[in-house]
Order: C-alpha cells, then structure tokens, then sequence
C-alpha cells in the first residue's frame, strides 16, 4: 500500500509519480509511459552524439543590383540574391540536405558623391530578407528601404550548413556578396505666388491642391536631393499652349501691337520655372522629373483655377446706309452705321445714335478686385472700282481700334457699355467721283478684358462678340445720287456673342479718320 493514504502532493509531483518508478517492497518499479520517454531521450542522444563536423565547403554568393535605382526615399529597392556551394567529395549528393542563412553585412552612407562612404546614421535605413532565414532556399531577396536621400553600398553575407543524411557529418561554408550601390532621392515642387486667402514663397506644393485666379503670375521651383545628382528637370503643364490654351507664357499689348507667348514648358531644364499664367476657370496640373540621362517618376500639383465671368451682348441700334456728302451737296457720299444723317456728316454724339451696343454685367469685385475693360480689334475690308480709267483699289488690314483700353467705356448701374458707329467716304475728292461702285466688308470683333489686381498678372479675355457692317454703294451720275444694296445689317438686331479665350493681337493702331482710303 501507498504510504499516503491521501495524495497531498502538487499535481506535478503526482505526475512524475505516476510517470516514473518507485520502490514498492525493495523493488524498482517503471510504468509504461516511462519507459518510452526514456527510449526517446537514448535515441535523441545517440544522433546528437553521432552528427559530425567534417569541415568546410567551398560557397559562392551574388547580390544582384537593386531596383528602383535611384529609388524615391520611403520607398523599398530590392536586390536578388542567390548562393551554392560544392558538394563535399566522395558524398553522393542525394543524400546532402543545405540549409542557408543570408544577412545585411554592412551599409555604407554619404550624402554626396564627392563624400567618402562611411557608417550610416542610425535610423536610416530599414532592411529585410524574404523568405524567412535561415531557409532551405538559396534564393532570397533584400527589401532595403532608404528613409533619407543619398548614395548607399550595401553588402550582404551568407552561411550554409550542409548535412549527409546518412552518415550525419555535416560541413559549414561563408561567403559574402556586394557591395550593391543605391541612390536615393527626394524630388518636390515649390510654389511662389498669391493664392486664394494669402500667398506662398517656396513652399513645397508636392501632391497639392492650390486655388488661384486666372491671370496671376504662377513661379514653380525644385527642391531635389541629392543636389549633385541631377540639374535639368522637364515640366510639364497641362493646357499649355498658345492663344487659346489654357496655360500660356504670357500676353503683351502696346500701343503698336499685341501677342501671346507660347508655353512649352520643356523648353525651360532648369530648376525654377516660371512665370506662366493660367488663362480660363479649370483644375489644371503640373509635374516635374528630371534629365539627367535617367528618369524618375514625375512629382505633380494641381491649381484650381477661378476667374470671374460676364455675358456680353452686342446690339445693332441702325441698319447700315448710305448718303450723298450731305456738307458739299456734291456727288460724294458716304457709308455709315449710326443714326440717320439729316444736313451734316453723320457722327453720332450720344450712346443712342451709335450703330451698335456692346454691354455686360459689371465683374464681382468682392471675389475679383481687379477690373474689366473693352479692346477691339478691327479688320478693314474695302474694295473700290475704278472709273474714267482710274485703276481698282482696295484696302485689307487688322488693327487696334482706337486704342487699349477702347474708347468710350461707360460704367452705370451695374453695367457696363460701350459703342461703335463706323463710316466710310465713297470716294475721297469732292466735285467728282473716281470709284464705283465701292463695297465695305467690315469685321471688327470687340472683347471684355478683365485686369487683375495681382501684381505680376496678365489681363484675361472674358468674352467677346465679332461684328460685321458693310455692303455695295453704286453712283447714279444721271441721279447725281448713290444707292446701296447688300446691307449688313440689314436691320437693328443682336450679334452673336459669348465667352472665350482667345486673346486679341493687332501689329498695328487704327485712329477715326486714318483708315486708309484710295488715292484721290
């Protein structure tokens, strides 16, 4: 009998009791469970005793070359890295079984070429090797992540354990691989300019979203490390043109001509870029990557552009006519679009006698505190044919009319207007008549401008509205008199207007009375 009628010991110590002998009367006794355990120990002691060193064998490891190089910091380049070794001899390779252990060895840091490598600073870096070491594969792959921008060597190392089944000799092998060089790079955009609420002076607008006006002067720059890895950078702008594109180099007028400058933006490498202008309401992008023989993924920002809008409309207040010189009461005559002449040229002296109306809302100056204006630009078309001999002449030209800003802007009641009232000699020596008939086909376009306050900015078109005046006076010498067919307009009425964002060009200035008019 048990000498403990109750079993007061812990739970592990009637384990063990149950699993290994006691003395029952003298006699060592051993359980089932105990006997193999002990069995298993005998085993696993005999192979440990008999697994062998039997030396070394010749390895062979390659780091192949990372990829992306150069890679953006934060981001992972990976190199792939394989190794094997010559099998021990007189060992049948069926029976050999390797297991590999790969590791980063060394990294080496600086932060310019023309820098010695040294240690990289701490927190630098981040590595891992894929699949999980060791591992019975002698393929891996190092994921190195450069968290600051610079120029890296990187050196990995690996050790094998080979192992004979049968005879359980094993032997060890060393080898290293590398270094592998990486560089890695930051690459931003920066900003200078207003802004909606404020402006910016170099500020880093990488993956951004800037609200700005159309007209106000747009300065990109670089902010790209390393510094001495690359100098020339393309650009790219989206909607860059020229008249008519959203995005331009710039727009100039004077009082002798008027042009825009075509944006092409990789025409500019260096690493400021600017100033361009966006000219129309749109979200439009920019993006930058280099040219240094090597290309990284391009960086962006994005503009929302806002600009004011208006609706012009152009109204027709008189046919065009023609009469004879109401001053000489000679066979002179002259074709005209504004009230009807009685006893004196016509020229009309309020906005009522005028041939046509241009008028628009006045632009919300609380949002856009600059301000509008009208410019015409005015394309001649006359055609005189000759008599007595006299030869044909005619006359074709573009023109500012009368100057930038137009003439005669009125600001009332929220509206703002102006007007046109052109007319045309038949013929230019009084008493006789050289020319006929004589044809006028007018086309002047009038446009809205708006300035902005911004300083730097350019002036935007807002809308516009192409007209058109004109038609055939033929002389009577019988009558003394002229008549007149192909009227346009015909009648009063509306021209077509609406938004736009061509700009308008002249080369030259036309002034009343100097259009040109055929010899006398």
């Amino acid at each position: 009998m048990d000498n403990f009628p109750m079993d007061k010991r812990s739970p592990t110590a009637r384990k063990w009791k149950a699993l290994f002998p006691r003395l029952h009367g003298g006699l060592l006794r051993w359980s089932g469970a105990a006997v193999g355990v002990a069995v298993v120990l005998l085993l696993a002691a005999r192979v440990a005793l008999a697994l062998t060193n039997a030396g070394t064998v010749a390895m062979t490891a390659h780091m192949g070359a990372f990829s992306p190089n150069p890679v953006e910091v934060n981001k992972p380049a990976t190199s792939s890295l394989s190794a094997g070794y010559t099998p021990p001899s007189g060992v049948s390779e069926g029976d050999l079984s390797a297991l590999y252990d790969w590791t980063v060895a060394s990294v080496q840091y600086k932060a310019l070429q023309a820098d010695s490598f040294g240690s990289a600073p701490s927190g630098s870096y981040t590595d891992s090797i894929s699949p999980t070491q060791p591992s019975t594969s002698s393929n891996a792959t190092l994921t190195f992540t450069p968290l600051i921008a610079g120029y890296w060597a990187v050196s990995v190392s690996c050790s094998v354990t080979v192992t004979d089944t049968k005879t359980n000799q094993y032997w060890g092998g060393r080898a290293n691989a590398g270094p592998e060089d990486l560089t890695s790079y930051t690459l931003d955009i920066t900003y200078t300019g207003p802004l909606v609420g404020g402006s910016d002076n170099g500020t880093v607008v990488t993956n951004e979203f800037q609200d700005v006006h159309a007209g106000w002067p747009i300065n990109l720059g670089v902010i790209w490390e390393p510094s001495d890895l690359a100098s020339m950078f393309a650009w790219t702008i989206s909607g860059a043109g020229g008249n008519g594109a959203a995005a331009i180099s710039g727009y100039t007028a004077t009082a002798t001509s008027a042009s825009v400058a075509t944006l092409n933006a990789d025409n500019d490498p260096g690493n400021a870029f600017g100033p361009y202008y966006y000219t129309k309401t749109d979200s439009l992008e920019a993006s930058v990557t280099t040219k240094n023989g090597f290309s990284v993924p391009p960086v962006h920002t994005t503009f929302n552009v806002a600009g004011p809008t208006t609706t012009l409309t152009a109204d027709y207040q008189y046919p065009t006519r023609v009469m004879t010189d109401p001053i000489s009461g000679g066979p002179d005559g002259v074709l005209y679009l504004q009230q009807t002449g009685a006893v004196s040229q016509p020229s009309f002296t309020s906005d009522s006698q005028a041939g046509i109306l241009f008028k628009h809302p006045a632009v919300n100056s609380t949002t856009f505190k600059g301000h509008t204006y009208f410019v015409q630009v005015y394309q001649f078309d006359h055609a005189y044919t000759g008599l007595n001999g006299v030869q044909d002449w005619s006359f074709a030209e573009t023109a500012l009319d009368n100057g930038d800003p137009y003439s005669g802007n009125n600001q009332s009641a929220g509206v703002d207007s102006t007007v046109d009232g052109p007319q045309v000699p038949t013929d230019g020596l009084a008493g006789s008549v050289n020319y006929s008939p004589v044809t006028v086909n007018d086309n002047p376009t009038m446009w809205v401008m708006y300035r902005p306050a911004a300083s730097g900015s350019i002036d935007v078109p807002l809308a516009n509205s192409p007209w058109s005046w004109g038609g055939t006076a033929t002389y009577s010498a019988a009558e003394q008199s002229w008549s007149f067919a192909g009227a346009t307009p015909a009648t009063a009425g509306n021209a077509p207007a609406s938004p736009i964002d061509v700009y308008p060009v002249w080369t030259t200035v036309y002034t009343n009375g100097s259009e040109g008019l055929p010899p006398k």
